[in-house]
């Protein structure tokens, strides 16, 4: 079993609401950043975290779009990840909040 947790946090002014998958023991773990396809957060990305999870590891979903986006079919993702893929920039500082936010979290082990 795990544990899910909603964590909501930001990147400059776009919310995310990434989803932070434990395992149901005692921690802290090492953690994982898990970023999701250009479909966004989708089921089959927090199913793979669980499956991280269950091998120990504090796995972070990360929302790279934001609960206000998403998109509903291929055509739809490949206009919002082409942001990303055009602003390389923009992709590694989201990946970066993303991964203060895991870092932050008390269920995450510091070496």
């Amino acid at each position: 079993m795990s544990r899910e947790t909603t964590l909501v946090h930001q990147h400059g002014d776009t919310r995310l609401e990434s989803v932070l998958v434990t395992p149901d023991t005692e921690g802290p773990f090492p953690g994982l950043l898990l970023v999701h396809e250009f479909t966004g957060l989708r089921e089959s990305t927090i199913a793979h975290a669980r499956r991280l999870s269950r091998m120990g590891y504090a796995v972070l979903a990360a929302d790279f779009y934001g609960p206000k986006i998403r998109p509903k079919n291929e055509e739809e993702a490949r206009t919002v990840h082409r942001v990303f893929r055009d602003d390389r920039s923009l992709m590694r500082e989201r990946a970066s909040a993303c991964l203060d936010a895991l870092l932050a979290c008390p269920e995450v082990a510091r070496h």
